[in-house]
């Protein structure tokens, strides 16, 4: 389903009012700024007559975009930040044709990035040297590759309905959310990812999945892949867990019902899977677990 402009920053103010809270205290030594530490560069290379993106950061920064046309590099004071509802400044751009471009972006206060389909064509995103990103989001591109090993600050990873084959998380250990529904993935390892609260990879093509280092964890939506493993652990917070529509056989179910968490009641959703119906969901349902099948 096509995201709208204006449905996709919308659900932009609404992951951000969700997040608030956990959001507000980060980045707060790197305000007094103006020292030039990070150069808060993000470049991204489209090929359509049009291009928007929502930017936040420290209220009152100063950032710089270069539109890759030969127009005036525009600059800009952004209003806000993740404290409040929006995501940010909404910014766009209309071209006479949709030939490549390279639009570059300046700020060393940056934290929020974001940007969806809008008949734009997405060619590659570079964000390696913007250190203090907090927040990335975009959906609905083709972009078959993404590198956030330098984004060690980064919390929040919506990338949904784009072409990734591979997405390695395994340099952001602030990561709390990450989303990454619809893609092409066949692996996720998110074993250094330790304070890990929500995930969703539903709509890959992912045959095993290992959440047992996820403590903190959740929510975690897994189904739609090729599943025949998935490893949860009796020490996880884990309240819903969706594995629908996979390959996970009687015995890997029966495994699963074991390593779950005690809950006064959780959610558990198998249906769609080779040992559904000859699975013993007593296991679960002993440990507080509502089953559907």
């Amino acid at each position: 389903m096509e995201i709208s402009r204006k449905t996709f920053f919308k659900k932009l103010g609404i992951v951000v009012a969700a997040n608030s809270i956990i959001l507000s205290g980060c980045n707060k030594d790197d305000e007094s700024n103006g020292s030039g530490k990070g150069s808060g560069t993000i470049t991204l290379t489209i090929g359509s007559e049009e291009t928007y993106f929502g930017i936040g950061g420290k209220s009152g920064s100063t950032i710089t975009i270069d539109w890759g046309d030969g127009s005036e590099i525009e600059k800009q004071t952004l209003s806000n930040r993740w404290e409040s509802v929006s995501v940010g400044d909404d910014f766009s751009h209309n071209y006479s044709n949709s030939s490549t471009r390279t639009i570059t972006i300046n700020g060393e206060n940056i934290e929020t990035f974001g940007f969806g389909k809008n008949n734009n064509k997405y060619i590659s995103l570079d964000v390696s040297k913007n250190p203090k990103l907090i927040s990335l989001v975009f959906s609905q591109t083709q972009l078959t590759s993404l590198d956030v090993s330098k984004n060690s600050k980064l919390i929040w990873l919506f990338c949904v309905e784009n072409q990734l084959t591979s997405l390695d998380v395994s340099k952001n250990p602030a990561l709390i959310s990450l989303i990454c529904w619809n893609n092409q993935l066949t692996s996720l390892d998110v074993s250094k990812n330790t304070k890990l609260t929500h995930l969703n990879c539903d709509g890959n093509q992912l045959t095993n999945l290992d959440m047992s280092k996820n403590t903190e964890l959740t929510f975690l939506d897994c189904g739609g892949n090729k599943l025949r493993s998935l490893v949860v652990s009796k020490d996880m917070k884990l309240t819903e867990l969706h594995c629908a529509v996979n390959q996970l056989s009687t015995s890997a179910l029966n495994a699963l019902f074991e390593s779950l968490p005690t809950t006064e009641y959780g959610m558990l959703f198998i249906r769609g899977n080779p040992g559904t119906n000859s699975c013993n969901r007593s296991i679960a349902t002993n440990k507080g677990w509502y089953v559907d099948f």
